[in-house]
């Protein structure tokens, strides 16, 4: 019993010993990527740049010296060639794995995305509820001038922006490397994806920053808007107001501001709830789609007019409203197929499964009839809270 006991132990003990992941890495040998830009250059050769940065606190760091990411690039025939070649020139240990954020230029976006798609499906590190972004600048090396808040890194940034700016506006989409394959090897919807922009920064309160460090950094990255795409390639943008529209439409909204101006009412009312249905259907040959919005809100500042005195007031607001939403949505999807003949909206996959026949002839070419579509748009918009205050406290 004891002999057994012993075997048992040794075996365990080299268990221990010998187990593991042959390719491991130590973590502080570890070099992580926290977001990654793919470009293409005139010879169709792919362009990587990298921030770079170690996941622990180096020994200069602890002793108080500030440690800062770098950028590094490279050039490739493919995504993983350039890579591969980064990590030859500057970083054997360099990892994927912790990619935050996958950022493609507006040209090679524009060139097609299909190399790069390809890759993120292969490379087994690459997380997949990463995001996908299009950095419209063609100079990047504006970055380096750039501010990110409390972040040391654009990837940290727009992560941390995941996490906290839809709960304050919907001006903007972020979406992740599966959504946004998924999109584009799906009948019936074409992708979308956030969109960010260096700026001139404004009078911003640096903290964290020192003077010098503070003088250094000229821009800012704005991140709002949308990436349009058909197939895989960019085929254009949507701005803020556009993209709140988009997503009321399939329900992504969280919240947002409408001014609200008539003869009767001057305003600011804040939309806390919107949900839509979509209805398809297939009558003499052509297709017919219908939105039903349904939305919450309430007044947040009035400049004129009354709102909690009478009902007949309170109904004049909601049909304001009625009437500017249902403006501001046929407007975006006219321009989405019209312009860009693009169904970002997935009223293709609706149709499918209203339409189950006349899908089977009209799925192949889904873009073109969605351009020949007739929309119609019907808001229903409910006043729910009144601030409080029935009247401006100014009289004018």
């Amino acid at each position: 019993m004891k002999t057994k006991k012993k075997l048992l132990s040794l075996i365990f003990a080299a268990a221990l010993i010998f187990s593991g992941c042959e390719n491991r890495l130590e973590l502080n040998n570890l070099v992580m990527i926290s977001s990654c830009i793919y470009d293409i250059d005139d010879k169709n050769n792919i362009y990587v740049q990298v921030e770079a940065k170690r996941p622990i606190a180096s020994e200069e760091e602890n002793l108080g010296k500030s440690f800062m990411p770098v950028n590094l690039s490279a050039r490739g025939k493919t995504s993983f060639d350039a890579l591969d070649n980064l990590q030859g020139s500057y970083a054997p240990n360099l990892t994927t794995a912790f990619i935050k954020v996958n950022l493609l230029t507006e040209n090679i976006a524009k060139h097609g995305v299909t190399s790069v798609l390809d890759y993120f499906l292969r490379d087994n590190e690459i997380k997949e509820n990463s995001l996908v972004v299009v950095i419209k600048d063609k100079n990047l090396d504006k970055l380096d001038k750039s501010y990110y808040g409390l972040d040391r890194t654009l990837g940290d940034y727009i992560e941390n922006l995941s996490y906290h700016q839809p709960n304050a506006n919907s001006s903007s989409a972020f979406v992740s490397i599966f959504d946004f394959i998924h999109s584009t090897n799906q009948k019936g919807i074409e992708a979308v994806c956030g969109v960010c922009e260096i700026v001139e920064k404004e009078e911003l309160e640096m903290l964290g920053q020192s003077e010098d460090e503070a003088d250094k950094k000229e821009m800012k990255i704005k991140y709002e808007g949308l990436a349009v795409f058909n197939g895989p390639k960019l085929v254009g943008f949507l701005d803020g107001k556009e993209t709140e529209m988009y997503n009321l439409i399939v329900n992504k909204f969280h919240k947002g501001i409408v001014y609200v101006k008539n003869e009767q009412f001057e305003g600011s009312i804040e939309i806390l709830k919107a949900k839509t249905k979509i209805e398809t259907k297939y009558e003499e040959g052509k297709v017919k789609i219908a939105i039903y919005p349904k939305v919450n809100f309430s007044v947040i500042e009035i400049k004129k007019g009354d709102v909690a005195s009478k009902k007949e007031h309170k109904k004049q607001i909601e049909e304001a409203l009625n009437q500017i939403l249902n403006e501001q949505i046929k407007s975006v999807v006219e321009k989405t197929k019209n312009e860009y003949q693009s169904d970002i909206f997935g009223f293709g996959l609706y149709f499918e499964n209203h339409n189950t026949k006349a899908w089977q002839n009209l799925s192949n070419n889904w873009n073109k009839h969605f351009k020949e579509a007739e929309i119609t748009v019907s808001t229903k918009s409910y006043l729910i809270n009144t601030k409080q205050l029935s009247e401006p406290l100014i009289k004018r």
